[in-house]
């Protein structure tokens, strides 16, 4: 199990430590599932379960956040019109995680929904799993919308400094890859923008080295806009080495697969015409 998932399951749940969890043994099955998440069908077991426990244990914050992360890990797994989908139920589920924090619900109602400084200030520590499920899921369903996702951006950057902000040890890696996301996916950004945004890739890359998701982010939005062709196949290629194969049980098994593919079509999108 993950060190994530123990924490989703052990923290956040409001109760005695020797009080009985009624929801516990199920929480561990759908973790469970989760961990083998590399299986389509075990995301679908995951999601499931999730929603099973949610019938026994509304707003459970555990039970939210991991069906959240089998959203998400579904949707970004996958390509086609159903990943939005997915990535859309990923990031609403994180919300209504965090909308039990009620610091931030009230708010984020009084700015009418919208996510402002004024509502993460409010956020807490015991909130990050639900934060770090909703960084990744609307990063992700930003790239999928394309320029009609751009309108997150700035919800985007409010979300990954205010995770970051709450110290919580080990340090989020969603939290710089969003940041990363957010100051490099429009082509508009600056020279500045790419450079800083290439910093905070290598940060999340840092903070979590067996994820290649921050580098192919890093690659694909600062790295294909500066280098020459050679330069980025030798770069790609060398990532390419570094991580493949990914093992059926390696932690991040489906990130990982899921981040080789889109290297692969980086470099057919950057091959030149005949």
């Amino acid at each position: 199990m993950t060190g994530l998932g123990l924490l989703l399951i052990t923290a956040c749940s409001g109760r005695a430590l020797d009080a009985p969890d009624p929801v516990l043994d199920g929480l561990i099955s759908v973790q469970a599932h989760l961990d083998a998440r590399v299986q389509p069908d075990r995301l679908d077991q995951a999601i499931a379960g999730g929603w099973a426990l949610l019938d026994e244990s509304p707003d459970d914050p555990r039970v939210l956040a991991l069906l959240a992360q089998a959203y998400h890990a579904r949707g970004y797994g996958r390509p086609g019109p159903l990943a939005l989908a997915d990535l859309d139920q990923a990031y609403r589920l994180s919300r209504r995680c965090l909308a039990r924090n009620p610091g931030w619900r009230s708010r984020l109602d009084v700015a009418g929904g919208r996510v402002v400084d004024d509502a993460t200030a409010r956020l807490l520590p015991g909130d990050a799993p639900c934060l770090d499920t909703a960084l990744l899921a609307l990063g992700h369903r930003l790239q999928h919308r394309g320029p009609a996702g751009w309108v997150d951006l700035r919800e985007l950057a409010l979300l990954a400094d205010a995770t970051d902000g709450l110290g919580v040890e080990p340090p989020s890696w969603p939290a710089a890859w969003a940041r990363g996301l957010a100051l490099t996916v429009s082509p508009q950004a600056t020279p500045e923008d790419r450079q800083a945004g290439s910093a905070a890739f290598r940060e999340a890359a840092a903070r979590e080295p067996g994820v290649v998701t921050p580098i192919v982010d890093r690659l694909t939005l600062v790295r294909a806009r500066q280098d020459d062709r050679p330069t980025l196949v030798r770069a790609v290629n060398s990532v390419r080495q570094r991580f493949s194969p990914v093992p059926a049980d390696h932690p991040w098994a489906l990130e990982n697969r899921r981040g080789l593919d889109r290297l692969a079509s980086l470099l057919e999108e950057t091959t030149p015409g005949d």
